[in-house]
């Protein structure tokens, strides 16, 4: 009776086994990968923008309804049901199985993140859900200078900061920028209880400090300082510049930060194409295609000089006078337009017969069959020599 049952039994599994060997279906499971890229901001060894990189790999079946990133700052592991931000966009496109997402690095407040791709698609009727491995990334308190203007008052300079990445539930008690004439040299913060950072106040958090007493032609360093609650101090990188006078274009004794005319041609700097350059002001009330201040510095158009071309260049200041040359180029510098130049590089070989007609040092040239083009080496680049030596091409 026994033997009988085990018979019979065995004739069950084989069949159900046949069964289940009819029905099985080979499925083919999407494979995710996360990387994550830090990009440079302004200044040297700074991150300013975060990128996260997905594709999707193995990937022959099914449908993608949903795809995208996860991050959280307390999971090794984060998901679509425990995370602290995610950024989804539905669809993903089996041609093309990537995506990314680029965030500023100001949107990500101080701390340690985990990040996850993820994808929720569709196979075999049921809808899964795969992700990527994880990564950690790590987002520290940013301070760094933005700029610097030199002020029309003597010996002053305004420099911007920023401050980003911040802890949000933190008070910062002062902040401000400090300046010295060697990097290793930097005064302390002045006290002030009226700078502080709170933590309502606006991220990332830009202030600016007016510094003085500058010498013209010294070299000065320069540091953003932000001081935290317990009195730890955050620095920039030390920023780097010569002070200069501010400059006098038009010698008013008004300095042109300060200055309305830079030029001194009577057309406001906010109306003219050259603020600096007198004798280009904008205007052409006679309509005759020449700038009214071209002939004597300052709106005149019965005495504005002809522009026989018509390249919006008067002849006064035209290096190609009868060829357009809208933009001037110069290439050798010898006051002769690369368009009506028939040498733009000078080495001696026409523009024509040059491969290379804006580099002195290639003219396509082999007089003494040696392999070497004869203006390798040249003579005096783009000077008034011609370039062109088989006897001294460096072969």
């Amino acid at each position: 009776m026994r033997k009988r049952f085990v018979a019979i039994l065995s004739l069950v599994v084989l069949g159900l086994a046949g069964c289940l060997k009819d029905n099985y279906l080979p499925l083919e499971f999407l494979s995710l990968s996360l990387d994550i890229e830090l990009r440079e901001g302004p200044l040297a060894g700074q991150a300013d923008t975060v990128v996260l990189y997905s594709q999707a790999s193995e990937w022959k079946e099914g449908e993608a309804r949903l795809h995208g990133f996860v991050l959280s700052d307390t999971l090794p592991l984060p998901s679509l049901e425990n995370h602290t931000a995610i950024y989804s966009w539905p669809r993903l496109d089996r041609d093309r199985p990537y995506f990314q997402k680029t965030l500023l690095w100001d949107s990500l407040p101080e701390g340690s993140y985990y990040a996850r791709a993820f994808a929720v698609y569709l196979l075999a009727g049921r809808e899964r859900l795969a992700y990527s491995e994880a990564k950690q990334l790590k987002a520290n308190t940013l301070l760094s200078i933005k700029g610097i203007n030199f002020l029309c008052e003597g010996g002053q300079a305004e420099v911007q900061a920023v401050l980003a990445n911040r802890v949000l539930n933190e008070n910062y008690r002062n902040y401000g920028v400090v300046y010295a004439t060697s990097p290793n040299a930097f005064p302390p913060l002045p006290d002030n209880d009226t700078r502080k950072v709170n933590r309502d106040s606006a991220t990332p958090f830009y202030f600016s400090d007016t510094l003085s007493g500058m010498a013209p032609g010294q070299h000065y360093f320069a540091r953003a300082a932000v001081q935290r609650e317990n009195g730890q101090f955050i620095y920039s990188n030390a920023f780097s510049f010569p002070f200069e006078n501010a400059v006098d274009t038009d010698g008013d004794g008004v300095s042109d930060p300060c200055d309305d005319d830079d030029d001194g041609d009577g057309v406001p700097d906010t109306e003219d194409p050259a603020p600096t350059y007198k004798y280009i002001c904008g205007l052409d009330a006679d309509f005759d295609g020449c700038d009214d201040c071209s002939g004597s510095g300052f709106p005149d158009p019965g005495h504005d000089i002809p522009d026989f071309d018509g390249d919006g260049i008067c002849d006064s200041s035209d290096n190609c006078r009868i060829t357009p040359n809208p933009l001037q180029l110069d290439t050798d510098g010898d006051g002769l337009g690369n368009a009506c130049d028939p040498d733009d590089d000078n080495d001696g070989v026409f523009d024509e017969n040059d491969p290379a007609p804006t580099n002195p040092f290639i003219c396509g040239q082999d007089a003494d069959a040696d392999g070497c083009d004869d203006c390798s080496i040249g003579v005096d680049g783009f000077g008034p020599l011609p370039d062109a030596a088989p006897g001294n091409d460096g072969c």
